[in-house]
Parts: C-alpha cells; sequence; structure tokens
C-alpha cells in the first residue's frame, strides 16, 4: 500500500475516532474517599470500612458508587459488597464536599431484611449495619450518633472513562502502524543498490 493511500485512511480514522469519543458519555472527573465507623451501641462489636465515589469538586453530591470492603465477620456478608447493588432502596443519599473534604452526609440503603445507613437521623439511627437476613436494622454494628463515623480522601482517580472511548483508540493503532509498516518498505526500495561488476 503506498503512503498517499494510507495517510487518508488515517485522516479518516482519526476523524471517526475523534467523532465518536465526543459522541460518547464525557469522561467526568470523580473523588473517592474512604469512610469507616465503629460499634458503639450494636450487639455486634467491630469496624465497618469501605469506599465511595463522587464527582469532583464542592458541592452535594449523589455517591455513585459505594463498597464495603470491611466488615465483622459475624454479620455474615461476603465482601466487598457493592452497596448500591446489594442493597437496591435508596432512601436518603446526599454527600456534602468543601475543599476536597465530605463536611455532611446522610444515607440510608436497604434490601427486604437488611440496611447500611451513613449518619442517618443521628441519635436515632446513625451509622448502621445490619446481620444478613435479619429484619432488624440494629441487629449488628451501630453508632448512633455517628461518633466515630470518619471520611479520609482515597487515591484520586483522574476519570471516569468509558470502555467504548478506550476500545476506539485500537483502530486508530492500528491504522497509524500499518503506516509506519509501509514507511519502512518504501525507505528499502528507495535505497540504492550497490553496483555489481562482472568479471
Amino acid at each position: 500500500m503506498k503512503l498517499s493511500q494510507i495517510l487518508p485512511l488515517v485522516i479518516v480514522g482519526g476523524a471517526l475516532a475523534t467523532s465518536l469519543v465526543a459522541w460518547e458519555k464525557p469522561a467526568q472527573a470523580i473523588q473517592v474517599f474512604n469512610f469507616s465507623f465503629d460499634n458503639t451501641n450494636g450487639p455486634v462489636n467491630g469496624t465497618v470500612s469501605g469506599t465511595l465515589a463522587l464527582p469532583n469538586g464542592d458541592g452535594a453530591f449523589v455517591a455513585t458508587s459505594l463498597k464495603i470492603n470491611s466488615a465483622p465477620a459475624a454479620l455474615g456478608y461476603t465482601q466487598p459488597v457493592d452497596v448500591l447493588s446489594y442493597f437496591p432502596f435508596v432512601s436518603v443519599n446526599v454527600f456534602a464536599v468543601s475543599n476536597g473534604t465530605i463536611t455532611s452526609s446522610t444515607f440510608l440503603a436497604q434490601n427486604a431484611s437488611e440496611a447500611f445507613a451513613l449518619n442517618l437521623a443521628p441519635g436515632g439511627f446513625g451509622s448502621v449495619l445490619s446481620t444478613v437476613g435479619t429484619v432488624d436494622a440494629f441487629s449488628g454494628v451501630q453508632d448512633i450518633n455517628s461518633t466515630t463515623l470518619t471520611y479520609t480522601p482515597a487515591t484520586p482517580v483522574p476519570f471516569d472513562t468509558t470502555p467504548g472511548a478506550m476500545l476506539l483508540t485500537i483502530p486508530v493503532l492500528a491504522l497509524m502502524y500499518r503506516w509506519k509498516q509501509s514507511r519502512s518498505r518504501i525507505a528499502l526500495r528507495t535505497t540504492e543498490k550497490p553496483a555489481v561488476t562482472v568479471s
């Protein structure tokens, strides 16, 4: 293939990839926080900890991801627990961020028999993770006043990139590789062959 044939393919491929990436959901910066709380009022001693992801910046946000990475074995959960999948009924999901710090939060998610809360109505509910299979929300780890609840910034994640946007770079890279190969072949053909003398 000649260079004049490959160059238009690279340009068209690049333009197509750019337009498809622009059409995809734009990448959004996110901020990730660790959370933890200890049992102060419930029947199961131990610490519940995990991570949550929020959009980047200051303001009041909804957690787009929330995972429990560690909890007492007596609660019966297989860890990690994807909270937003395991507890499909999310009643409240608000986290206020200022200067990279969570300054307030209210979160409650539950299913038919278990519940998880972060700082929900302190003094009445607080931070809770119930025991698997019990209908009683206060059957596991509970900090009724959320006095032990802490949030700390985790390792930053620069962008939430969609798989579709990443896959679009493969054809462009393949075209660039083919173009480089054709340039190498052209360079080999244009080198002068040494003169051969016959005696």
